[in-house]
């Protein structure tokens, strides 16, 4: 059984595991595919705390999805969801 990370938990423990510049994420790719519904492939990457410069950063990445809130700003949302999700 799988439990739900909420997002700023999971930013939170990055930062606490490789400080706040040994991790970074890049969204691959961000698109609609139906009624307000939004999917982002997000490349996560990891630094080599001892040679961050010759060695390359180690990289996982995933898809996201996002649906959203049916208001004004339902896209939106659906955007952060799927990012966060990513």
């Amino acid at each position: 059984m799988l439990s739900y990370l909420e997002g700023y938990d999971v930013i939170n423990t990055a930062n606490r595991i490789f400080g706040f510049d040994g991790w970074d994420y890049h969204v691959q790719k961000l698109e609609e595919v139906g009624d307000g519904l939004i999917t982002a492939v997000v490349r996560v990457y990891v630094r080599n705390p001892f040679d961050a410069v010759s060695t390359p950063p180690i990289f996982r990445e995933d898809v996201g999805i996002g649906t959203g809130a049916k208001d004004a700003n339902g896209k939106e949302k659906a955007y952060k969801e799927a990012v966060t999700d990513g």
